[in-house]
C-alpha cells in the first residue's frame, strides 16, 4: 500500500506557473520514494497540461473549497483527512481552522505547513496558535520564521525553507524582439516588468505612480505588467487616468511570464508585503537587475547596491528614485544582473528545494 502526503493548498490555480512547476516536481519526486500525492484545490486548476502531468505521475487532484467561511471549511477538511487517511499531511495557503490538531485525532503521522508569508500576523492572531500544532513549521524565508517566532509560535518547530525554479529558463533575443513587437515597443526604448497578481498586497498601484515619475525624465521608458487580466481589473483604468496608457501594456494571466521578461531590461517588485517571490527569482534567473520593496525576505534575495536596488514599501519617491538609479548606469544595471543570476543559480535551484522539502517527510 502507497503512503499518501495530502497537500490542502486552498488555492485556485488560473495557470501553470512556477508554483505549479514546484508541485508537480515534488509529486514526481514523492512517487520516487514510495509517496503517492494529492493535491486539495478550492476550484480545479484551469490549465490541462498541468492537470494532464499530475495525472501521469498518478498524483490526484481533489476539488474541496476550504475558504468557504470557518465552520464549513472545519467539516470539509476533517471530511477530506478522513477520507484520505493520509501518513503525512502539508498545509501551504490554509486559514487557520485547526488542521494540525484534526490530523493528529484522525491518525496523521506528520503535520507539516509551508508558511508563505507573517503579513498581519499578531499574538492574538488565531493563526498564530493554530502554527504551534504543527510537528514542523517551514517558512519560505528567514523573515518570515523571524515573524512566527516574534509572534510566540514555538522556535523549536520553526525553520527556514527557500522555495525554487523548476524548468529551463532561456534568455533569448528573438524573444525580446518578438514581445516587443507584439506589445509595439521599439528596441531602443528601456522597458521595466513586473508580474503580480490583481491585489493591493503586490503594490501594483504604487508602481504605476511611480512610473509616472520616473517617466519624467526618461520618456522611451515602458512597462509591461505581467498576471493582471486587464478585463476584470481596475488597474488599466489607474494607468489611464495617469497619463500612460500609451507606456504601461497588459501582458494577461501567462503559464510562462519568464517568456515576457525577455523583453524587459529591469524587473520591478513593488510589494507591500512578500514572503519571498518566485517571480524576483524568474527574473533574476534572466539576469536582471531588481528594483524591490524592502519587506519580508526581499532583502534576503535582492542585495541592495549588488543584485538591485531596494525602497521602502509605499515610498513611491523613493522606488521612482531607485528606477532612476538604475536607468542612470546601465553597465551598472547589466553587472547587478549577471551578480543575480549567479545567486540564484547558488541559493534558489528548484530541485535542490524539493530533495530538502522531502526529507521533512521522513517520520
Amino acid at each position: 500500500m502507497q503512503k499518501k502526503i495530502l497537500h490542502l493548498t486552498s488555492m485556485s490555480s488560473t495557470k501553470f506557473g512556477g508554483l505549479e512547476r514546484y508541485f508537480l516536481e515534488l509529486a514526481r519526486y514523492c512517487k520516487k520514494k514510495g509517496y503517492e500525492s494529492v493535491f486539495q484545490y478550492n476550484t480545479l486548476p484551469q490549465n490541462k497540461d498541468y492537470l494532464y502531468e499530475l495525472d501521469k505521475l498518478g498524483a490526484r487532484i481533489i476539488v474541496t473549497n476550504l475558504q468557504d467561511g470557518f465552520f464549513r471549511s472545519i467539516i470539509r477538511t476533517f471530511a477530506l483527512i478522513r477520507s484520505i487517511k493520509p501518513l503525512i499531511l502539508q498545509t501551504h495557503f490554509l486559514p487557520p481552522i485547526f488542521t494540525a490538531p484534526m490530523s493528529r485525532f484522525l491518525g496523521v503521522k506528520k503535520s507539516i505547513t509551508l508558511v508563505h508569508s507573517s503579513y498581519r500576523l499578531k499574538k492574538t492572531s488565531l493563526r498564530r496558535f493554530d502554527y504551534s500544532w504543527y510537528d514542523k513549521v517551514l517558512c519560505v524565508s528567514n523573515a518570515v520564521a523571524s515573524g512566527l517566532r516574534d509572534t510566540g509560535v514555538k522556535s523549536k518547530i520553526i525553520s527556514t525553507h527557500y522555495l525554487g525554479l523548476l524548468g529551463k529558463r532561456e534568455k533569448s533575443d528573438g524573444y525580446r524582439e518578438k514581445i516587443r513587437q507584439d506589445f509595439e515597443i521599439s528596441a531602443e526604448a528601456v522597458v521595466l516588468a513586473c508580474i503580480a497578481f490583481d491585489a493591493p498586497v503586490k503594490g501594483v498601484d504604487i508602481l504605476l505612480h511611480a512610473f509616472k515619475e520616473a517617466r519624467r525624465n526618461y520618456s522611451n521608458l515602458h512597462l509591461i505588467i505581467i498576471g493582471v487580466d486587464e478585463q476584470y481589473s481596475d488597474l488599466p483604468a489607474q494607468a489611464n487616468m495617469l497619463g500612460l496608457s500609451g507606456s504601461v501594456h497588459w501582458a494577461g494571466i501567462r503559464d510562462a511570464g519568464w517568456q515576457i521578461l525577455n523583453a524587459a531590461d529591469i524587473y520591478v517588485q513593488p510589494s507591500r508585503s512578500e514572503g519571498l517571490p518566485l517571480a524576483i527569482m524568474e527574473a533574476m534567473s534572466l539576469e536582471l537587475p531588481v528594483v524591490a520593496s524592502r519587506v519580508g525576505g526581499v532583502p534576503e534575495i535582492v542585495v541592495d547596491g549588488k543584485t538591485g536596488y531596494l525602497f521602502s514599501p509605499e515610498d513611491i519617491p523613493g522606488f521612482a528614485a531607485a528606477i532612476s538609479k538604475m536607468l542612470s548606469s546601465p553597465f551598472r544595471a547589466k553587472s547587478m544582473g549577471k551578480e543575480g543570476c549567479l545567486q540564484f543559480q547558488q541559493q534558489f535551484q528548484g530541485e535542490k528545494s524539493i530533495e530538502k522539502l522531502v526529507k521533512n517527510y521522513y517520520l
